[in-house]
């Protein structure tokens, strides 16, 4: 009888730390920007210097179409500065840049690849714009993304903004439109969050910095997209989601391209919180509730889901047999959707099991992969963006 309490009692703390992360949180969000909003004071006549700042590793096959993309975009004050970083590019990469030299495209080649964070400690100082944007290689911009981006750079509390990174579902694609409601809802956290304080994580892909506050970064940090704005955070200032400021994206091609990234995303949360063990500490970080809420429940909760299991195979009971059965169920939905969403055919019924299976598979494969050293802080190559782009003039249109 006591072994049975003790696992009773594990079940249901188990199962009230998944109910609170994905669904409760979400809750107290909403209810506190019903009663807290803090909207930005955003200007958009507001022009500082601005510095765009492309990070790219053989990138030939793409940075030309982002270069072309980079120099259209819309922007009322000054040309912005437009640089590109090439990490160890072996390609023709850095050729393709010199060819921009006339229209004030800069390269910064490092010789050897050292990871997205060394490229950002170098090229950030480098920067002349009072703001810097910094991109990834494969994403488009719409016009007006850096207009919005800038725009919330006149209320003075702002030191960096995010934008709406938005995923196209391209031929070929293999986990499109389950991965999609995913970001949505992340994406919907995220805007709640900034809109009574700050969002603790940017979209690599599209965000902006005052560049004053830039701090540089451990040389193996693999998420830059948390460091950065965590640390912008500490300093006192918020970090603002603008869904105005958009880029437009491809999902991955395939499960296993999907798990790679998760799993690279998730690492980096655990490697974070060991680098920079402060902001667990109420008193150094003022969106501890959050940042507790959001990325460490997170990176809990597939322990959580393996208590939970663990626990109700050895309750006998009646009740928990249900739950058993159910759980069983679940996983096997998610299995099912695995299987089908590798031969581009899962119904949107199993959308949600799998989904969430494979995000806290991703999870724990993280953390082994960190603490044996598999987990490399080295950026992949960028897929091709003929789909992105043809997408992307559509929805244009």
């Amino acid at each position: 009888m006591e072994n049975d309490a003790i696992a009773v009692t594990v079940f249901w703390t188990a199962l009230s730390v998944l109910f609170y992360t994905y669904v409760g949180y979400p809750v107290v969000l909403w209810v506190r920007r019903c009663s807290l909003h803090r909207p930005v004071r955003k200007d958009m006549a507001y022009a500082p210097s601005l510095s765009f700042l492309i990070l790219a590793h053989n990138e030939e096959e793409h940075i030309r179409r982002k270069l072309e993309n980079t120099l259209n975009l819309e922007y009322p004050g000054e040309r912005p500065e437009i640089l590109v970083a090439s990490d160890g590019s072996t390609d023709r990469t850095n050729e393709i840049v010199l060819e921009f030299k006339d229209r004030h495209v800069s390269l910064l080649t490092f010789r050897t690849r050292r990871g997205k964070a060394q490229a950002l400690n170098d090229a950030i100082p480098m920067c002349r714009g009072e703001i810097v944007i910094v991109s990834d290689t494969r994403q488009i911009y719409s016009p007006w993304a850096i207009l919005e981006l800038v725009a919330n750079f006149g209320d003075p509390e702002v030191g960096a903004v995010t934008g709406d990174l938005q995923f196209l579902d391209v031929p070929g694609s293999k986990v499109g439109a389950h991965m999609g409601q995913y970001w949505r809802y992340e994406k919907w956290i995220r805007r709640l969050q900034s809109e009574t304080d700050s969002t603790p994580v940017v979209t690599g892909a599209i965000y902006a910095i005052r560049r004053s506050l830039f701090q540089p970064l451990p040389g193996r940090c693999i998420a830059d997209d948390l460091a950065i704005p965590m640390n912008i955070i500490m300093q006192g200032f918020r970090v603002i989601f603008d869904p105005e400021a958009r880029a437009y994206d491809h999902f991955p091609r395939t499960l296993n391209e999907e798990f790679r990234k998760r799993t690279r995303t998730i690492a980096g949360s655990y490697q974070f919180l060991a680098q920079v063990p402060s902001v667990l500490n109420p008193g150094a970080n003022r969106t501890w509730f959050d940042f507790v809420s959001h990325k460490v429940f997170r990176v809990l909760a597939p322990f959580a889901l393996l208590a939970v299991f663990a626990a109700n195979l050895a309750i006998p009971a009646w009740p928990y047999q249900v739950t058993l059965a159910l759980q069983v169920a679940f996983y096997g939905m998610a299995g099912v959707g695995a299987i089908l969403a590798g031969r581009g055919a899962m119904p949107r019924a199993l959308s949600a099991p799998y989904t969430f299976v494979m995000l806290n598979a991703a999870a724990g494969v993280a953390l082994f992969k960190l603490l044996t050293g598999a987990q490399t802080h080295l950026w992949e190559k960028s897929q091709g963006t003929d789909g992105v782009m043809a997408h992307f003039q559509d929805h244009q249109t």
